[in-house]
């Protein structure tokens, strides 16, 4: 695990593609706990908000995957998931610590494509955890958290004991997974060489998301460093088992179990056969998110997986031309 320094001064070296990225980020003691102590005398809060007056901490998780997107936390999701004493929300992204408003409606270059889901209230995001009675580690990914202004504080307000887990890549390579994911999606964007020659807002959303130490320096302002941990894609992939032992250790579990699937990658780069019937897809989840409040519905959420998953194919991963890639490096130093 990478740790994180007061300051959150960061020096961060991209390299050729391929090789690791570096991320200097000092101290944070990691700290192990065998169980995560969500506090004994916080049974009940006050949350000074219209939509909540208070909440069982138990019916809440204890960690939060809170980023990167297209950085392997779906595949992290599925490895936390195996453990017998973990407890996974019932969706991966269900976005509850956002108010944001998707770029669909305000195309700023820094919305996300889908907005949060904070107007749904506690009862909801507590309905996510209903199967988790007996699990030591309780859970949820949503990578939006990462990168939204008000996400740790919306956090620190429900769940102030959290522990919150990061894990990055190479900023320049997740900029362009994010560009793959979207064109996955359905979504109508431009050839990536045009967008960034053109500072296209879609891009800047790219980048905006790719500023680690921007995002990561809120959630130090907000919670404790012990509580913040900061984990490498790069160490995910190579060193599999020793990376989810160690997560496994700071989750307060058995770090001796081996998930089954430890190792495969969920959600690599794809390329849909028909784009546009990947929309229509894209529009129906919307609908039933916003309308029809099933966005909890697990097995409605699998056969939209299973039809967008027959209607793509995995694509190799790209070797980014180096002139490009020099490209992006300046500009996201001339960013900071």
């Amino acid at each position: 695990m990478t740790t994180i320094d007061p300051e959150f001064h960061q020096d961060i070296q991209l390299l050729q593609p391929g090789n690791r990225f570096s991320i200097i980020i000092n101290t944070v003691p990691s700290v192990s706990q065998n169980q995560l102590d969500q506090g004994e005398n916080l049974d009940t809060l006050d949350i000074d908000d219209t939509n909540v007056e208070t909440y069982r901490i138990n019916m809440l998780p204890n960690f939060i995957i809170a980023g990167a997107a297209k950085a392997g936390t779906t595949s992290l999701w599925y490895y936390l998931e195996e453990h017998p004493k973990i407890c996974m929300a019932s969706i991966k992204e269900p976005c509850f610590f956002s108010t944001a408003v998707g770029c669909a409606s305000n195309p700023d270059g820094k919305s996300p494509r889908t907005s949060g889901q904070y107007s749904r209230g506690i009862t909801w995001y507590e309905s996510l955890y209903q199967n988790c009675n007996g699990a030591i580690a309780v859970g949820e990914a949503s990578t939006q958290y990462m990168s939204e202004p008000e996400s740790p504080e919306l956090i620190k307000k429900f769940i102030p004991n959290a522990k919150i887990i990061f894990l990055l890549r190479d900023p320049v390579e997740r900029i362009y997974s994010h560009y793959l994911h979207e064109r996955h999606r359905g979504w109508d964007v431009i050839k990536f060489e045009e967008m960034v020659k053109q500072q296209h807002p879609a891009f800047l959303t790219y980048k905006y998301v790719s500023s680690y130490q921007l995002h990561l320096k809120k959630y130090e302002e907000v919670f404790p460093h012990k509580q913040l941990m900061v984990y490498l894609n790069d160490d995910m992939q190579k060193k599999p088992k020793s990376f989810i032992q160690q997560l496994y250790s700071e989750l307060g579990v058995n770090p001796d179990f081996t998930p089954s699937n430890l190792g495969r990658r969920f959600n690599p780069a794809r390329s849909p056969r028909l784009p546009v019937y990947q929309r229509l897809l894209e529009k129906a989840a919307h609908f039933q998110t916003k309308y029809l409040l099933l966005r909890n519905n697990v097995l409605l959420s699998k056969l939209g997986q299973w039809l967008v998953s027959m209607n793509s194919i995995e694509i190799p991963e790209y070797q980014m031309r180096l002139d490009l890639r020099r490209q992006l490096i300046e500009d996201m130093d001339e960013g900071d």
